[in-house]
């Protein structure tokens, strides 16, 4: 039986309704998932300020535009051709975000945090990802987001989600018990800095030798984790995570290596929330450095729509279907965006 009990099970179940809730309000295209994105979006309503402020983004609507320099090591160019993977270095505009759907939350309320990227090579191809802290999603499908989504809405009277939906949830979606118990356990991170960003769902690299393997990869923080205690965080400013952003840079700290894990064919390769065996081969394909922090509003990452399908010749997308969908409600969203603002900037939440 699930235990539900205080405001972390209540934390939990607002991270699951706003995972589910951005691809279940954004994916409209998904038919009969139009009717559950209703009920989802209720939920969402206790998390996100209604009417939701015009310009941000739907997901991890909080954030900070960063510049740096992507380097790659002499292993990279093995794994995929990909010019990004051979070139001496490579431009870097990217963003970090706050894992909430709240674009004016405070710091210490979401445990969920994301680094998204884009690299831009010498011919001008880009290749866009999108990681988060998370190890692994609570799902294999759209479908099952947005099944948690609704078995996590609070219950009007208690304010916690209903036992039974949840065990009902559970009960169909057994792997997604390995994600909560993530969601309980694992130390909140002390900084940006500290924390390793994992793709989750899996691409296929491509050789000069046209041999296809496929791959997750992680950016892996130069800084040991350190982790965020619950009674500093409780007393912790709004902004802390993010006013700790220019102390690290100044302090040349805002240094991940590329990290990537290569599959072995028994590997549940199309399912994110399966994550792989850790004795897998890794291959430390190159180095990120950021160089520069700009506000969301006016710095290069304001415009960019960081969908993770986004890749360079030696790169492909696999048919994981949460690749996919989040490719649509990532679209979806900088459209509506785009409407909102016109040519004013795209939401001032987080200025260096």
């Amino acid at each position: 039986m699930i235990r539900l009990h205080g405001s972390s099970v209540l934390g939990i179940g607002l991270m699951i309704t706003s995972l589910a809730g951005a691809f279940a309000w954004l994916a409209g295209w998904a038919g009969p998932a139009r009717l559950t994105s209703d009920r989802v979006l209720a939920a969402l309503a206790k998390e996100a300020p209604q009417p939701f402020p015009a310009g941000f983004r739907r997901a991890h609507g909080k954030g900070m535009c960063f510049t740096g320099q992507f380097t790659p090591t002499a292993q990279a160019a093995e794994l995929s051709s990909a010019r990004v993977l051979s070139e001496p270095s490579t431009p870097v505009v990217g963003r970090f975000s706050l894992g909430s759907g709240d674009p004016h939350a405070a710091d210490n309320t979401s445990h969920v945090l994301s680094l998204a990227l884009q690299l831009k090579d010498s011919q001008g191809t880009e290749w866009r990802m999108a990681m988060v802290n998370e190890p692994f999603f609570p799902t294999a499908t759209v479908a099952g987001l947005l099944a948690m989504g609704e078995a996590f809405a609070p219950d009007a009277t208690t304010d916690l989600p209903v036992p039974a939906r949840v065990e009902a949830f559970y009960a169909a979606h057994p792997q997604a018990r390995k994600y909560l118990e993530w969601s309980e356990k694992a130390p909140w991170a002390s900084s940006f800095a500290v924390i390793r960003f994992n793709s989750i769902n899996t691409f296929v690299f491509i050789s000069k030798r046209q041999q296809k393997r496929f791959v997750r990869w992680a950016l892996h923080p130069r800084l040991p984790f350190k982790a965020w205690p619950a009674g500093a965080r409780e007393k912790a400013d709004a902004q802390s995570l993010f006013d700790d952003l220019p102390r690290k840079l100044a302090d040349k700290h805002l240094v991940w290596d590329l990290v990537v894990t290569v599959a072995e064919p028994s590997d549940p390769v199309l399912d994110p929330s399966r994550p792989w065996p850790d004795n897998r081969q890794r291959i430390k394909a190159g180095t990120l450095t950021v160089s520069a922090l700009s506000d969301q509003a006016t710095g290069a990452c304001r415009d960019i729509n960081f969908d993770p399908t986004i890749v360079p010749h030696g790169i492909e997308i696999s048919d994981d279907p949460i690749l996919h969908a989040r490719s649509g409600t990532y679209a979806a969203s900088f459209n509506l965006r785009q409407r909102e603002n016109g040519d004013k900037s795209s939401g001032k939440a987080v200025t260096p």
